[in-house]
C-alpha cells in the first residue's frame, strides 16, 4: 500500500488525463466479456496473435498423443477429460520458476479435486533427474516432451506455461499469466459443461444485449434533452431487491487476506449533505450517484476533473448523478493546509466564487463537517484526491477507490446501472412516458 494513502497532484493529473482519453460515448463490456479479459495473458504479437485465434475453440485429443512416459496415470484421451477442466503446465525440473509452478500445480489439482485434470509436461532436458510431482487428488498427471513437439503445438516459449481447458474441451485461455492461473481455473471450474460449450454464444448475446441497452439509454437520455420528462411515480424496490443483486467485487480486506484471499472489506451507506448544493440539490430517487471529493485548496482535485464529470455526466444522463463534494481536508500527504486555508467561511467563499464563475452539468455540495470517503474506508491514514465511490440507488456504496480495488470505477458504475434495481424500476416507467408521448397520448 502506498504511503500515507496520499496521492499527490501530479498523479491526479495523471488519472485525469486517463479519465479525458476514455472512451465515454461507447457501450462497456459485460459480465462474461469481463470474466475473459480479466485473466492476464503472456506473450505479444505475431505469436500472441496465434493464441489468442486458438481460444474457445476445441483443442485437439490427439495433442496428447505428443506427450510420452506417463506418470501418476495413462495417456489421455478426450474422454478422460470430459466435462473436467484441464491445466495444462509446461516445466522444466531444475529451473526455480519450474519448481514453483509445481506447487501450484499440486495446489490446484487438490483444490478441484474430481473437477480438474492437471497436466504437467516436462521439457525434453534432464527429464530423467527431474523430480516428479505425485498425484495429490489422483487428478495430477506428469508426462515427458520428449521431442519439443507438445510445446511447439500448442505455441509454449518459456516454461513455466500455463494453458486452461474448459469443461467441453475448448482451449479457454492460452498462456496465462502465473498470477491469473488461479482465477483462470476458479472461473470455469465455476462454469457448466452447456455454458462452456456456449461460450461463443454467450458472448454474442450478452455484447448484442449490451449494445440494445446501451441504444435504449442513448435513446432516453436523448429524448430527455428535447422533452423534458417529469418525475414519475414508480414502486420503490425493497431491501431484500437491492440485497439480492450481484454488485461489483468490493476491494480486498489487506487484513484478511491471508486467510481468506477473497475477504472484502463491508460496503456502507454513505449520506450526502442535505442542504447547500449547486445548482440545486438533485433526484436521487432510482439514480446511482458517482460522489469525488475536492478542496479548492488543490486545483489538481478539481480544475481539470469538473469538465470530464460534466462529459460524464451528459453520457450517463438520467441514471447517475455525479455530485463533486467539497471538504475541509488538513492537508494532502504530509503538506498541511494552514488554519486560513481551512478556515469554513474561507472555503464556502471560494466554492461560491468557483459555483459562480462556472458553468456545470454535474452537481457541487460542500461537506466541511465530515468526509464521506473516511465512511467508507474508516482505515486510511492519508487524503486521496479525487477519491472516487460508486453508489447505489438506496444509496449504499458498491465501489470506492482503493489500492485493492478489483475492477475499474466506471466498470463498476456500468455494472450497477445495468442492475440497480431502483434504476431498473425508474427507467421502465419513463419508456412507458415516452412511448406515450410520442404517440401524442
Amino acid at each position: 500500500m502506498r504511503s500515507g494513502r496520499a496521492v499527490a497532484t501530479i498523479a491526479c493529473l495523471s488519472l485525469l488525463a486517463g479519465l479525458a482519453q476514455a472512451q465515454i460515448e461507447a457501450p462497456q463490456l459485460g459480465p462474461i466479456a469481463k470474466a475473459e479479459k480479466s485473466i492476464s495473458r503472456e506473450g505479444e504479437g505475431p505469436r500472441r496473435a496465434t493464441l489468442d485465434a486458438r481460444e474457445r475453440k476445441a483443442f485437439d485429443p490427439a495433442t496428447w498423443s505428443k506427450l510420452s512416459d506417463w506418470q501418476n496415470g495413462k495417456g489421455l484421451t478426450s474422454t478422460d477429460t470430459a466435462g473436467k477442466v484441464v491445466l495444462i503446465v509446461t516445466w522444466t525440473d531444475y529451473l526455480p520458476t519450474g519448481r514453483k509452478a509445481v506447487q501450484t500445480a499440486t495446489r490446484i489439482a487438490d483444490k478441484h479435486k474430481d473437477n480438474i485434470v492437471v497436466v504437467m509436461a516436462h521439457s525434453q532436458q534432464d527429464w530423467t533427474n527431474a523430480a516428479k510431482p505425485k498425484a495429490g487428488a489422483g487428478n495430477l498427471l506428469v508426462a515427458h516432451d520428449a521431442k519439443g513437439e507438445f510445446r511447439s503445438t500448442i505455441s509454449a516459449d518459456l516454461d513455466p506455461d500455463f494453458y486452461v481447458l474448459d469443461r467441453a474441451g475448448n482451449l479457454r485461455y492460452a498462456d496465462v499469466t502465473a498470477e491469473s492461473v488461479d482465477a483462470a481455473v476458479d472461473q470455469l471450474v465455476a462454469e457448466s459443461k452447456d455454458d462452456a460449450a456456449n461460450i461463443n454464444g454467450r458472448l454474442s448475446d450478452e455484447a448484442a444485449g449490451i449494445l440494445k441497452d446501451f441504444k435504449k439509454s442513448q435513446a432516453i437520455n436523448s429524448a430527455g434533452t428535447f422533452v423534458e420528462i417529469p418525475e414519475l411515480p414508480f414502486p420503490a424496490p425493497s431491501e431484500s431487491d437491492y440485497n439480492n443483486v450481484k454488485w461489483p467485487p468490493r476491494p480486498a480486506d489487506e487484513n484478511k487476506l491471508q486467510q481468506d484471499p477473497r475477504a472484502e472489506l463491508p460496503s456502507k451507506q454513505i449520506p450526502l449533505p442535505s442542504t447547500g448544493w449547486y445548482p440545486s440539490k438533485p433526484e436521487l430517487k432510482g439514480r446511482a450517484v458517482m460522489v469525488y471529493e475536492w478542496t479548492p485548496n488543490a486545483s489538481g482535485s478539481f480544475d481539470q476533473l469538473m469538465p470530464i464529470m460534466d462529459n460524464y455526466q451528459r453520457k450517463y444522463g438520467r441514471d447517475v448523478v455525479i455530485v463533486g463534494v467539497m471538504c475541509n481536508f488538513e492537508g494532502i500527504g504530509t503538506g498541511k493546509f494552514t488554519p486560513e486555508q481551512r478556515d469554513p467561511k474561507r472555503l464556502m467563499e471560494r466554492f461560491d466564487d468557483i459555483c459562480r464563475t462556472r458553468k456545470f452539468e454535474h452537481y457541487l455540495v460542500p461537506s466541511l463537517d465530515s468526509e464521506p470517503y473516511k465512511i467508507i474506508n474508516a482505515d486510511s491514514a492519508g487524503t486521496i484526491l479525487p477519491a472516487f465511490m460508486m453508489l447505489s440507488s438506496d444509496g449504499w456504496c458498491r465501489w470506492w477507490q482503493h489500492d485493492q480495488a478489483k475492477v475499474n470505477g466506471f466498470a463498476a458504475l456500468d455494472e450497477i446501472i445495468k442492475k440497480d434495481p431502483g434504476i431498473i424500476a425508474r427507467r421502465k416507467v419513463e419508456e412507458e412516458w415516452l412511448k406515450a408521448h410520442k404517440a401524442g397520448k
